[in-house]
């Protein structure tokens, strides 16, 4: 009997010891998840609520993506979470701007509320960068440049929603700051791996309105306690909503067909009886124009809303039993369809309802035309480039083919990625966010195997005055 205690006890041993060496190696399920693991019914928890929202574009065409970051930051204060725990990411252009029928009033929805009351103005203007929200993602206060110096000081304990609204391409966010610099996957996982590697944190959400945002969590680790939910795959546009005649007045689209689907049901929903995967489910539905979804760790589908929508004291919760879980998505609880306008249209729109809503033969009507003149012209301009770049680089006659083809994986070498980038910007100036439409060239031409010297010689002959149309582009 001795011996055989002996063996039982070596073999839990053997047990306990492989399931340590697996929570460590993913991260997560240290002390504090393991004993949620075993525990019934409900806990009471001293965890904080953390988030970050980060709107990342600039312009009043894009007044969709900071009108979204403001609901978001509404929803997050309506169910209690501190302000010096949310750190706000925009360029805070658009609520004072000369398009804006209510000057500091932003709405999300037709006839909506003005969610611009009291956002916090962490990071603004050129402050809203890449290079900004890594530092604040991580918590390094030394790595922030401007803004309030806010970062995320979470602990183990506690629970972070990030959530970004803006354009994206493959394998890249876009940010109005640091000149344009994108906010790269593998800069965006890293940094996510490092946060897990700290134990800074419990679980995180993640939502991202983007075009192509399923590609930034294409290779994102699904042990790292990290649920993730994108309005679009791998190779879609996302879409924005409350466009054209249902934009009040406002000229440009009101929100985002993902982020307003989720927002709407968030401000109906009870985050306590609402779980990730019963939002996850009717955001899927609602969203007609592009695929949601989502990344990471999935069997976070089970968890309350109100783990990261809550106040940060004595939150009970409930832990799922049941791992069968399944969604139920009943015709009462749906919003109304949304119409959606693709991404890049939808920025072009604001020019155009600019143009329609001008007294014709006011002066106001000829600025608008000049603006939207101006809009295509640099349209034209930044496809005449790339159209350039491909033909020299790839010599064949289907190369704008290979220069626009998404890859899987996006890219095998994302040194070379970023140093085509780099050497691109540095011949042709910054990216605008028309110009995030073809990001994707570059790591196409680090998979091809060409190198920075060929760009750099082919950029140098495309790119001779920056914001000049180059002579073989004339009248495309």
């Amino acid at each position: 009997m001795g011996l055989f205690k002996l063996i039982i006890s070596a073999s839990m041993l053997i047990v306990l010891s492989n399931s340590c060496l697996d929570l460590v190696e993913g991260r997560k399920m240290g002390t504090n998840m393991v004993n949620k693991l075993y525990q019934k019914d409900y806990q009471e928890l001293n965890s904080k609520r953390w988030a970050i929202l980060v709107a990342g574009s600039k312009g009043y065409e894009n007044y969709r993506h900071q009108a979204d970051i403001c609901h978001a930051y509404q929803i997050l204060k309506k169910n209690g979470v501190k302000d010096e725990h949310i750190i706000v990411f925009m360029y805070d252009d658009i609520a004072y701007h000369k398009d804006n029928p209510t000057p500091g009033v932003i709405i999300n929805k037709p006839k909506g509320e003005n969610v611009y009351v009291n956002v916090p103005h962490d990071y603004v203007g050129d402050d809203v960068s890449a290079s900004n929200f890594l530092a604040v993602l991580l918590g390094n206060e030394t790595g922030v440049t401007g803004g309030s110096g806010k970062v995320l000081k979470s602990s183990r304990d506690d629970e972070v929603f990030i959530y970004f609204s803006g354009h994206g391409k493959s394998g890249a966010l876009a940010m109005p700051g640091d000149n344009g610099d994108a906010l790269l996957a593998s800069a965006f996982i890293d940094a996510l791996k490092s946060k897990a590697a700290s134990y800074s944190f419990d679980t995180m959400l993640i939502y991202v309105e983007a075009c192509l945002s399923g590609s930034i969590f294409r290779d994102l680790p699904n042990n790292l306690a990290i649920y993730v939910t994108t309005a679009s795959n791998e190779t879609e546009s996302s879409y924005g909503t409350y466009c054209g005649k249902n934009s009040d007045g406002r000229k440009s689209c009101l929100g985002n067909m993902y982020s307003v689907s989720w927002m709407e049901d968030s401000d109906q929903s009870d985050p306590a009886q609402e779980t990730l995967g019963d939002q996850y489910a009717k955001v899927q539905q609602r969203t007609t124009s592009s695929h949601v979804m989502k990344y990471g760790d999935v069997s976070l589908d089970a968890e309350f809303l109100a783990l990261y929508f809550a106040p940060d004291d004595n939150l009970l919760r409930y832990e799922h039993q049941n791992h069968n879980y399944t969604v139920k998505v009943s015709d009462d609880q749906m919003n109304p369809p949304l119409d959606g306008v693709e991404q890049l249209e939808a920025s072009l729109l604001y020019f155009m309802e600019a143009v329609i809503a001008a007294p014709e033969g006011s002066l106001e009507r000829k600025k608008a035309q000049e603006d939207l003149a101006t809009e295509l012209a640099h349209r034209r301009h930044v496809d005449c480039v790339f159209y350039e770049i491909g033909k020299l680089i790839f010599d064949t006659d289907d190369y704008y083919e290979k220069i626009m083809a998404v890859q899987s994986p996006i890219v095998d070498d994302w040194n070379c990625y970023q140093t085509m980038i780099a050497t691109f910007k540095s011949y042709c100036g910054g990216f605008s966010m028309y110009a995030m439409k073809y990001i994707q060239a570059f790591a196409n031409m680090c998979n091809a195997g060409f190198t920075q010297p060929r760009l750099s010689e082919v950029a140098s002959q495309v790119c001779p005055a920056l914001g000049t149309v180059i002579p073989s582009c004339k009248g495309s």
